[in-house]
């Protein structure tokens, strides 16, 4: 324990360090090319609403074509990101 802090016990054993919450671990496995908007913005598919955007402005932010000039794969992925927020944020499409 750091401070307190549960360790993972994940099968990997390389990685010691405190759990994250599960909405970070969910964020750190977004797949833009993916056909599911929850596994493009990395949530699930109970989220909130405020889960929803702070995936979508971090995954915005990460793959944004201002950051990545000249990079067609992370343009395709912003566009993937934003038409999955677009979506999942009208409560009527999702």
């Amino acid at each position: 324990m750091l401070i307190g802090l549960p360790i993972c016990d994940w099968p990997d054993t390389t990685r010691l360090g405190p759990c994250l919450p599960l909405d970070a671990h969910a964020a750190s496995m977004a797949d833009p090319t993916s056909d599911d908007y929850y596994r493009v913005l990395g949530v699930p598919r109970d989220a909130t609403e405020a889960q929803l955007k702070k995936a979508y402005r971090k995954l915005a932010i990460k793959y944004h074509p201002d950051k990545n000039p000249d990079d067609k794969r992370a343009e395709e992925h912003f566009k993937a990101v934003s038409e999955a927020y677009d979506c999942l944020q009208d409560k009527q499409r999702r």
